[in-house]
């Protein structure tokens, strides 16, 4: 099992890598901008830097605790001016009508905590809830009063909450719309039973985040049961591609398309890190978290899906928030749960614990063997069920490791 130490100096890896190539704005409004484009292997001549790329580097520089450096405070100026010009500007305005790129810039902003930004972060956060639909969900664009997404869209809701909600401690605050969202989706999850798993892993990750512990039963065991239903595998990449209206400079409504990229399992995997998330999806995040390690340890730090995959920034960016909420310690306030987790969680090797816990499991298989019923009865029953988990329990996970650490060089 990684250590919280080994995950920082991941996060910090991380961060170092979008250090080693910021690129300078190349805008004569504002020279003074410094941001990334969308991967970080590209040549050196490459100086192509967008919201999306800023946006990622600013959230993995403050995960690793870069704070309110300069070259943070270039990086805040350039999303500010973005966001300022998107009134006067074609692209900028049709950027920020999309309901993913506000909620990435939400989320970076929350994420980055610059006093210097305080004033866009709460202008980002007004404009994303004002565009919030009347059915309580959000389209996948929208200006307000201008033109709107007609449907209410699953994905791009998901998003939005957890650009709230990601690394808030406290749900009190929320919009009450939000609960009425989380349950939308809830409803969604529930009757759909045909959804791709990118769509299951961002409506599960919301659902989680803004219920924060609260999350019904009925939701919780229907999560678990779609994250039991499928292979983890880092190699999948989620893309949702959707089309959009936007107004051009003479006033023309047109039309065009745009997509939004993310690891599949990485998000399942921040859902299994939200407070009360189901047992099973916590086990699952955390064998998916030991693969990404192996994964930035063969790529040199940083996530690659493949070999033939470029260095995505934004990859990197879920990538560090994975890593971050990899750090929380209780998953699930349910008794039941917690002891399940603490039982089949993997851990770093350690010979008493082993031992001590193979020889709690012996005790009990003991016990239960020696235990005499003139009858059968469902005590009966009952204890030899228990001795059945305990001898599985004590079989597979602990005795292994407790046996190699006996007989060296037996394996």
């Amino acid at each position: 099992m990684i250590t919280e130490q080994e995950i920082n100096v991941f996060i910090d890896g991380l961060a170092r890598k979008f250090e080693n190539r910021p690129h300078a704005s190349d805008d004569s409004e504002f020279p003074d901008g410094e941001g990334w484009g969308q991967f970080l292997d590209g040549p050196p001549q490459q100086k192509q830097i967008g919201p999306y790329g800023t946006c990622a580097g600013l959230t993995v520089r403050a995960l690793a605790g870069r704070g309110a450096d300069q070259l943070a405070e270039h990086v805040g100026g350039m999303l500010q001016f973005w966001w300022e010009r998107r009134q006067k500007k074609e692209e900028d305005r049709k950027l920020f009508e999309q309901t993913t790129r506000v909620a990435v810039l939400l989320l970076a902003l929350r994420v980055g905590g610059l006093k210097s930004t305080d004033a866009i972060l709460s202008q980002v956060r007004e404009f994303l809830l004002s565009t919030l639909r009347p059915d309580k969900m959000w389209g996948d664009y929208t200006i307000p009063g201008v033109v709107q997404d007609p449907s209410p869209r699953l994905f791009p809701t998901s998003i939005a909450l957890l650009s709230f909600a990601l690394f808030s401690q406290d749900n009190s605050s929320f919009p009450s719309e939000f609960a009425s969202c989380a349950d939308k989706l809830e409803e969604r999850l529930l009757g759909a039973k045909d959804l791709p798993l990118l769509h299951i892993a961002a409506a599960s990750a919301a659902i989680l985040a803004v219920k924060n512990g609260s999350a019904s039963k009925k939701i919780r065991k229907h999560i678990s049961k779609l994250a039991y239903a499928t292979q983890p595998a880092l190699t999948e990449l989620g893309v949702y591609f959707y089309d959009l209206e936007f107004v051009k400079e003479d006033g023309k409504h047109d039309y065009g398309r745009d997509y939004f990229i993310v690891p599949t399992e990485i998000l399942l995997g921040i859902a299994g890190f939200q407070r009360g998330a189901p047992t099973y999806l916590r086990l699952r995040a955390e064998s998916s978290l030991n693969a990404l390690v192996k994964n930035l340890r063969g790529f040199d730090g940083f996530y690659r899906p493949d070999n033939e995959q470029r260095v995505s920034s934004v990859n990197q960016s879920w990538v560090a928030m994975y890593l971050a909420l990899a750090k929380n310690k209780y998953p699930n306030r349910i008794i039941v749960g917690r002891l399940m987790f603490w039982l089949l969680r993997q851990r770093p090797d350690n010979f008493w614990t082993d031992a001590l816990l193979l020889l709690l499991c012996s005790g009990g298989i003991l016990l239960a063997s020696v235990t005499n019923f003139p009858v059968i009865s469902a005590g009966s029953i009952t204890i030899k069920i228990a001795a059945a988990c305990l001898a599985f329990i004590a079989g597979r996970l602990y005795a292994p490791t407790f046996l190699k650490k006996v007989f060296v060089g037996r394996e």
